[in-house]
């Protein structure tokens, strides 16, 4: 016996299936809230290797395309294998390019800096009690220029707490605590990720996801195209490569560009002798990637490590980051990022807090473009709603603008000369009929 769609039988049992489905979630939610949070953190928990790997083929697919167009050409155009041969040979070729990249990227960047911090941290536990020293001679030298032995006990008591209470905090838990930190961050691979087998299933999705890409992107058409009319589906297709475009140029321009920013203060500090190079350069790149806000961070950072260990150095750090900051950003980044990304400096930093506050780090990296998105598509629907009206949608327009004439539509820029009164809503028209 076969069951048919439109059989009454059917719809009512689907109806109750729906509606029992239904009473039990409501059920769940009211008795036990936390319990279906609960489960939505183990499904976000399950789900972690697959999010890591497609973002990872996010990053990789302008490299993994890059390989894979050429070899294609070459492979096909040098051999007389068919183009299936050809073109699994080009995939294979880039993805085995795109995996070593990633991996000697994540395995360079540790080796550089897990060593670095750890020399670096212990530098600075072992000469704070030198800083300390040469403060307290500076008190004591500014109080005898004034002649206040009670400025010189104060301070000199002051600096020695602080000294001795950060002293015992370096020692007794930094200290200790650096070679755990650094297995445990070693052992991770990657310090966002948390385990190794996050890190390898997302890998293993990773080439999976470069791979199938053009599969997924054609069967996603043809599920548009079924479930939509021809122009709603165009539209979301449209809307699509928008989104990918306005993420990908960003995410990625945003990595190249820290990247460079990140070479250019190492090779500076290097050739000028400033400690701490390879340590600062990191932090100063990844930095980068938030945007406005992040060179600040980076830089108090890395002022931060040079003060303890040469006063003198931190002052020139902080004018030779200022003379890279003006290079790079006037002449190496706008030939990275190419345009701006569509919205002003106000909303870039609303974007930045916001995401930041929901988010922490990943929300201040990702807030701009999802904000530049979301700002184009209310753009997009306050333009058709003035054109409806035929009102301008230009935004030059509204520029000391005073009012629109209800009759002709045209805007008015001259101000009355009679006095401004309390302004009085009229209906219109439609609205009356309606009530």
């Amino acid at each position: 016996m076969k069951f048919k769609l439109k059989s009454n039988y059917v719809r009512l049992s689907l109806a109750l299936f729906g509606g029992l489905a239904l009473f039990w979630l409501f059920y769940k939610v009211v008795s036990s809230p936390w319990g279906i949070f609960d489960a939505l953190i183990s499904i976000v928990n399950l789900a972690m290797p697959l999010v890591v790997g497609l973002i990872m083929a996010y990053l990789l697919a302008p490299l993994y395309d890059l390989v894979q167009k050429p070899c294609y050409r070459l492979f096909c155009g040098k051999s007389k294998t068919p183009r299936r041969h050809a073109k699994g040979a080009s995939k294979a070729v880039a993805t085995l390019v795109s995996v070593l990249f990633l991996l000697a990227l994540i395995v360079g960047l540790l080796s550089l800096v897990i060593p670095e911090a750890i020399v670096s941290i212990s530098e600075l536990a072992e000469s704070l009690p030198d800083r300390a020293k040469d403060v307290i001679e500076w008190a004591k030298n500014i109080g005898e220029q004034y002649k206040d032995n009670a400025l010189i006990a104060s301070l000199s008591d002051s600096v020695g707490d602080v000294t001795q209470s950060l002293t015992d905090w370096a020692h007794n838990v930094l200290l200790p605590g650096l070679g755990n930190f650094a297995v445990q961050f070693s052992t991770g691979l990657v310090g966002f990720i948390g385990t190794i087998g996050n890190v390898c299933f997302g890998l293993i999705i990773c080439i999976y996801a470069l791979n199938s890409k053009e599969l997924f992107a054609a069967q996603a058409k043809k599920i548009a195209y079924s479930f939509f009319k021809v122009p709603t589906a165009n539209y979301l297709i449209h809307m699509t490569r928008f989104i990918d475009q306005t993420f990908g140029r960003y995410l990625n321009g945003m990595l190249v560009d820290a990247s460079v920013l990140g070479t250019l203060v190492f090779l500076g500090m290097s050739i000028l002798g400033f400690h701490y190079a390879p340590l600062v350069a990191v932090v100063i790149g990844v930095c980068n990637l938030i945007p406005m806000i992040g060179p600040i961070i980076g830089v108090s950072i890395g002022c931060f490590f040079l003060l303890l260990k040469d006063p003198l150095q931190a002052l020139l750090f902080v004018v030779f980051f200022v003379i890279v900051q003006q290079i790079h950003y006037n002449l190496i980044s706008p030939r990275i990022l190419g345009g701006k990304i569509g919205i002003s400096s106000f909303w870039i930093m609303f974007s930045i807090v916001i995401g930041g506050g929901l988010l922490g780090p990943i929300g201040m990296i990702l807030g701009v473009p999802t904000f530049a998105v979301i700002y184009m598509l209310f753009r997009q629907y306050v333009a058709r709603r003035l054109r409806r009206k035929s009102i301008p949608d230009d935004t030059r327009v509204y520029f000391g603008l005073w009012d629109i004439d209800e009759t002709t539509g045209e805007p008015k820029y001259a101000q009355p000369d009679e006095e401004i009164t309390v302004p009085q809503y009229q209906e219109t028209q439609s609205e009356t009929e309606t009530e």
